[in-house]
């Protein structure tokens, strides 16, 4: 429900119409979740041992700080990615439910 509103006229008893706006459902695709479970923990431990930082600069300003930073974190987050599988959910996806909520509904 989106929103209700009883401004309408009476009917002539104690009842008074109430108009109620129903929202649609989202259409839109939800993003990729990671799926943290079904990741392969021992593979990226070695990989990440192995992530090297780039060097800092030489002569930091503010601006160069900000790019070391941001390429640094970049890569590591495309690391994540690479080596992480993701979850495709559509919008009759329920994120909160749980296989333990399904074992009780049964």
């Amino acid at each position: 429900m989106k929103s209700w509103e009883a401004s309408l006229a009476s009917t002539g008893s104690d009842h008074i119409p109430i108009t109620i706006t129903l929202a649609a459902p989202s259409l839109e695709q939800k993003p990729p979740r990671p799926r943290w479970a079904d990741m392969d923990w021992e593979t990226l431990d070695t990989i990440i041992k192995g992530f090297k930082v780039p060097a800092v600069p030489s002569c930091p300003t503010r601006l160069k700080l900000d790019e070391w930073m941001s390429e640094s974190v970049n890569r590591l987050v495309a690391l994540f990615k690479e080596h992480t599988p993701v979850s495709r959910p559509c919008y009759h996806s329920k994120p909160w439910w749980t296989p333990h909520l399904t074992l009780l509904r049964r």
